[in-house]
């Protein structure tokens, strides 16, 4: 049985409210201090992973997890894009998603498996200042 605590509530909060960015258990635990202990951040994340309402990445570079709200999406059923640069996490819309899907399963003998793949690069954003940076060199 799943239990809604009021230290669940905050931690899922906290996230959602600052759901285009991605936090470390000990940065999450930090920004809750007082209100939510360490141990609890640590006990509860697991949970909101399980129930899909927080999803799990490796941080680039090291080994280290990173958590980010899941708002509003089925995240199971589409590919997700993430900006190496900024951390923002873009959800690829489903019949695009579909369609990449679809063509890597004809194509190849390899199946992609919808809740775990992220497709790093960058996003509209960075990508227009790395291009404005070249362009003005």
């Amino acid at each position: 049985m799943l239990y809604n605590t009021e230290q669940k509530k905050q931690i899922l909060g906290f996230l959602q409210t600052n759901s285009q960015a991605q936090y470390t258990i000990d940065e999450i635990a930090e920004a809750l201090s007082g209100c939510v202990g360490k141990s609890t951040v640590y006990r509860q994340i697991p949970f909101l992973v399980k129930e899909g309402a927080v999803k799990r990445f490796t941080a680039e570079n090291n080994r280290k997890s990173v958590y980010q709200a899941v708002v509003g999406f089925h995240c199971d059923a589409h590919l997700h894009m993430k900006c190496m640069r900024c951390g923002k996490l873009l959800h690829m819309p489903e019949a695009l998603s579909d369609q990449l899907i679809g063509l890597v399963n004809e194509k190849s003998s390899f199946a992609i498996d919808e809740e775990e793949t992220v497709l790093f690069g960058r996003c509209e954003g960075c990508k227009n200042k790395q291009t404005d940076r070249e362009g003005g060199a």
